[in-house]
């Protein structure tokens, strides 16, 4: 593929290395040893395979949880399954996972992208709904016996054993049920000339009284300008042939869609196109020459297709592979990987995961605040390399029995003494919980480039009540009454960075410790010197320096416990005072 598609998360996890010293807050707030170790998430992977370098023990389903936030109650595992299917194959590589199903065979195939440096398509299938698979075997060879197939991931069922596939330059289709492939047509350039990237199925469109397939929608894009500059972006854009595929109406270069590219397609039940898109990278982060900063939108057609909405923005940055199906009921469900945004642990590792979050209103709007963790996992190393734990593609498809098949790929076999990023394939059985929810809707409303939206903490969201962002008017409520309680006399100086103070009181720091907002201890102390104080300064994090005008000094810091690893308060610019003194 031309688009690039390798990330480094070192700046985003770079911040989550950010600790807060060898000392635990106890419950009551005392300092105390440090805490034992977590037990692994429900959704975690990481407990649920073997490096790379191992030998292979985790054959077939696996009892898994999948975690639904509850907005700012505690979150929910849902049983689930889990299948590490990429480890038990023998190819060095295998990513790009793609699903259908094909309900009047009753079977399932998945087509995936394996082995390195050059990756051909591959298909499994299982026809006891992904109890048991097939052994894997090339799509198509050339007389040679050399697989030709590249990147499967436009796999699309068109019904009654046919199958289409679409490639850079060429379309691939089958009759029997995706047992054999024939080049089928060329593709047609963009009207411009250039060159049009395809990476997600099509919609197929059916007539209603007899099944017959009426016409495919396919989205492509083209890249304008140079990839990491400002002046570069993508051009989202859609087509539809009435011929199954073997002719194109010229493409739409939907206005709407300027800066957006690898766009999936559903039919909502009120007749809606549902599009979920992935955007460029923000301006923030160019000069990484990393496309895995690039966010997650969704867009609507009420007319087919021919016209659409403005961007309803989801995420920013760090999501993005999104997937589409509309369940039985009405519900769309979207799920995505998320490459960047998670908290590094206290490990230091970077962390990675599939999410799915629903829409209840036919695309328009979309839960963030009880969203699903489908699966999670740290990076097997860091440095320059812990982007290899990242994840790439999601596909959905809904079982007969209400269940949802989830397909992705992972790096998370990946071990230091590699040389060459490699993936796997991971498929994941769950279902949409039927439990009521509350009417929170804080992330949903927070500004879709804000923090709040975008940065997440695994531990401290999943494992406890979600916490939230504290305001800066809760906080410097808590130091007024510490200050007050105390009578210590130290100084805030408050700025849009970090906040310090002096104080001649040893107790100041034990009533720091015991503040807690929403039951979350709010500061963490430790010992301060000279080098420390200097690196914390450098890292803008919020802390309040006590003691007196020589080391050693105390630190107390807004916890990570209460906020993640950026700072919960954001302070007016500026605001410089003393204290109740």
């Amino acid at each position: 593929m031309k688009r690039r598609d390798f990330l480094e998360c070192a700046i985003l996890c770079g911040a989550g290395l950010l600790g807060l010293g060898t000392a635990a807050l106890t419950a009551n707030g005392s300092e105390g040893a440090m805490e034992k170790a977590s037990p692994p998430l429900g959704c975690d992977m990481n407990s649920k395979t073997d490096p790379r370098d191992a030998p292979w023990t985790h054959f077939g389903w696996q009892k898994h949880g999948v975690v639904r936030l509850a907005g700012s109650e505690a979150s929910h595992t849902l049983d689930a399954q889990l299948y590490f299917i990429g480890g038990e194959w023998e190819y060095n590589n295998s990513q790009m996972p793609y699903l259908v199903h094909m309900p009047e065979h009753n079977r399932l195939m998945l087509a995936a992208s394996v082995d390195k440096p050059v990756i051909k398509a591959m298909a499994i299938f299982s026809d006891d709904f992904g109890q048991t698979w097939t052994t894997p075997a090339w799509m198509h060879t050339d007389a040679t016996g050399t697989p030709d197939v590249g990147a499967a991931t436009q796999l699309t069922y068109l019904g009654d054993g046919k199958l289409i596939i679409g490639l850079e330059h060429r379309y691939w289709f089958s009759n029997d049920c995706g047992q054999t492939w024939s080049d089928y047509a060329p593709v047609p350039p963009g009207s411009e000339g250039k060159q049009m990237y395809q990476w997600d199925p099509m919609l197929v469109d059916r007539d209603s009284a007899t099944g017959r397939v009426v016409r495919l929608v396919e989205t492509r894009y083209k890249e304008n300008g140079r990839f990491d500059t400002p002046e570069y972006f993508s051009q989202g854009c859609v087509r539809f042939s009435v011929d199954e595929g073997k002719t194109w109406s010229k493409e739409i270069n939907v206005p709407q869609w300027k800066g957006v590219n690898e766009i999936v397609l559903c039919r909502a039940t009120n007749g809606d196109i549902v599009a979920a898109c992935r955007t460029d990278v923000p301006a923030q982060f160019l000069g990484l020459d990393n496309d895995q900063f690039g966010g997650l939108a969704t867009s609507v057609s009420k007319d087919n297709g021919y016209t659409w909405s403005a961007l309803n923005r989801v995420y920013s940055w760090g999501r993005h592979h999104p997937h589409l199906v509309t369940m039985p009921g009405g519900d769309v469900v979207m799920t995505f990987v998320v490459r960047n945004g998670y908290i590094a642990g206290k490990d230091g590792l970077c962390r990675f995961g599939i999410e799915a979050v629903v829409s209840q209103d036919n695309g328009e709007t979309w839960d963030l605040d009880h969203k699903y963790i489908l699966a999670s996992n740290n990076s097997p190393m860091k440095g320059d390399r812990e982007n290899w734990g990242s994840p790439q593609s999601t596909s959905s498809v809904i079982l007969p029995d209400g269940s949802l098949l989830t397909a992705f790929g992972t790096g998370v076999r990946n071990v230091p003494a590699q040389t060459l990023w490699k993936m796997d394939v991971v498929l994941v059985k769950w279902r949409l919980s039927n439990e009521p929810v509350s009417s929170e809707d804080t992330i949903r409303k927070a500004p879709y480039e804000s923090d709040l939206r975008n940065m997440f903490d695994l531990d401290s969201r999943l494992g406890h009540s979600w916490r939230g962002i504290i305001h800066e008017n809760v906080v410097l409520g808590q130091l007024r009454r510490v200050q007050s309680a105390h009578r210590a006399g130290f100084w805030t100086s408050v700025t849009d960075q970090p906040q310090r103070a002096e104080s001649a009181s040893a107790s100041a720091a034990a009533a720091f410790r015991s503040v807690t907002i929403a039951g979350c201890a709010a500061f963490s102390c430790e010992t301060l010197s000279k080098s420390s104080i200097n690196f914390w300064k450098s890292t803008k994090w919020p802390f309040v320096k006590l003691g007196t005008t020589s080391p050693p000094w105390t630190g107390c810091f807004v916890s990570d416990l209460c906020c993640g690893s950026r700072p919960c308060v954001t302070l007016p610019s500026g605001l410089s005072r003393r204290i109740d003194n």
